[in-house]
């Protein structure tokens, strides 16, 4: 596990490239960690699968998120960022 300060810093920084390439409201980016902790990115997955098997849903399992929770939170915020009414997620205007 790495320390808390290089886990903050690398999600400045996570947040920082997806403001700068516009990615919004859900994303995946997956790196890789040598034995000396440098950290590289491999991959930004502005899409990445949502079903309940999949690596996205079992990050937030990890975190004790259960699946639910996890796409009212993302619905949620995107509704909030798009200033949408969160009622249309029961299906109710």
């Amino acid at each position: 596990m790495l320390p808390s300060v290089q886990l903050d810093k690398i999600k400045q920084q996570c947040w920082s490239l997806c403001k700068k390439l516009g990615v919004s409201d859900y994303a995946r980016l997956d790196f890789r960690l040598s034995e000396d902790h440098a950290y590289y990115l491999l991959d930004l997955n502005a899409i990445p699968y949502l079903g309940p098997q999949g690596s996205f849903a079992r990050a937030f399992a990890q975190r004790g998120i259960e699946f639910d929770d996890m796409v009212s939170f993302i619905l949620k915020e995107s509704f909030q960022r798009w200033n949408i009414s969160e009622s249309l997620i029961d299906g109710k205007r």
